[in-house]
């Protein structure tokens, strides 16, 4: 028995299971499941892979810049597992500074110092005015979800008039976007030209450190980071105690070198993360053709085949 409800129609069980399906031939649902597993596989490999690049890079940020590897080894006169001319932009000596170990000649810093430190705005939500045009308007939210360290669209965006409300303007590619509130930690690399709330702490880097160096050098002090906030509410740490925290600065054919080899790695990871994105879209709309009969597996498999 059906009937209408306030809420919805209503479809009795029993209705339910006399309900009446049609369904493609076994040999069609066969190929069907076999090409969505290979739309699957792919984004499984591709989620795979950016795990990998991202960790890679985390371990080579920490070898240089956390454990000095490089410079340990100049100093035991020991290879590095590095080429001649890499070890070479190392020194051979370590001495005690403020935050501990440092290689001579690298020094003591302060983050608001070598990347801009940037917040943003929300413009009125009452005003249609400011919102759905051709600027990306990135909040916290759109990297709560993320599985790779890059922003590449956002939930929102901002007409001509929207942006102007936002001080800060459009940030450019390449700024790191660090959540200070609500929660603090969230970090991404902005891979499109985006405008900002007030929820995020952005470091655009145009100095001697880079995205990629800044972006791993906030993941390995994290918890610094958020030993820095304060709040009755709920903990935010501001722009101002954040531009306070301190790091070991190296020199810029260092910092060039370390940007030169984890760069290729982070636009790697763009590109597998917007291949994923592509094919996941293109597997949900290929479904229902399929299953109706619309488009024919062979015709979806050429889609694929064109699309990787």
């Amino acid at each position: 028995m059906s009937y209408q409800t306030d809420m919805a129609p209503y479809l009795s069980l029993g209705d339910q299971l006399s309900l009446k399906i049609d369904l493609p031939e076994a040999s069609r649902q066969h190929g069907i499941a076999d090409l969505l597993a290979a739309f699957d596989d792919k984004i499984e490999a591709n989620r795979r892979m950016n795990e990998a690049l991202e960790s890679n890079a985390r371990a080579l940020f920490k070898s240089w810049f956390v454990d000095f590897d490089p410079v340990r080894a100049n100093a035991e006169d020991r290879a590095a597992g590095l080429s001649r001319e890499v070890t070479a932009l190392f020194p051979s000596a370590l001495s005690n500074g403020a935050l501990g170990s440092q290689p001579d000649g690298w020094r003591i810093s302060n983050i608001g110092e070598e990347v801009s430190v940037i917040g943003g705005t929300t413009p009125s939500t009452a005003s249609p005015e400011f919102w759905g045009g051709d600027y990306a308007w990135a909040t916290p939210k759109d990297l709560s979800g993320l599985n790779e360290p890059v922003l590449l669209e956002t939930e929102r965006s901002l007409t001509v008039a929207g942006l102007a409300k936002v001080g800060s303007g459009l940030l450019p590619v390449d700024t790191v976007l660090l959540s200070s509130r609500a929660p603090i930690g969230y970090l991404a690399i902005a891979k499109l030209p985006t405008a900002i709330n007030q929820g995020f702490v952005a470091m655009v880097c145009s100095r001697v450190v880079g995205p990629c160096f800044t972006y791993l050098w906030a993941g390995q002090n994290m918890d610094v980071i958020k030993s820095r906030a304060n709040g009755s509410t709920f903990q935010e740490i501001s722009k101002g105690s954040f531009r306070g925290i301190g790091l070991i600065v190296p020199p810029a054919p260092v910092a060039d070198c370390f940007e030169q080899v984890v760069r290729p790695m982070f636009d790697r990871i763009a590109l597998n993360a917007r291949q994923s994105r592509t094919l996941a879209g293109l597997r949900d709309l290929l479904l229902p053709k399929l299953m109706s009969g619309a488009i024919r597996v062979q015709n979806a498999e050429q889609q694929l085949a064109e699309d990787l």
